[in-house]
């Protein structure tokens, strides 16, 4: 199922995704620090990890190719 999903994102939504995923690997977790990192608000942050499907297991896997 998740590959479907992700899979079904646009080349946008998932360099998106992947930039969020190396912040939050890059703050060790730190949602806070990881949307300073991007130059986005907190709240911005978790509304992207939502709509994203960016949950807690993989929050710390760096992206892959």
């Amino acid at each position: 199922m998740r590959q479907t999903t992700l899979s079904s994102l646009s080349r946008y939504e998932q360099s998106e995704r992947d930039a969020i995923v190396a912040a939050l690997a890059e703050s060790d977790g730190n949602k806070s620090r990881a949307a300073e990192i991007l130059g986005i608000g907190r709240t911005t942050m978790y509304r992207k990890m939502r709509a994203l499907k960016i949950d807690d297991d993989e929050r710390m896997i760096a992206p892959g190719p």
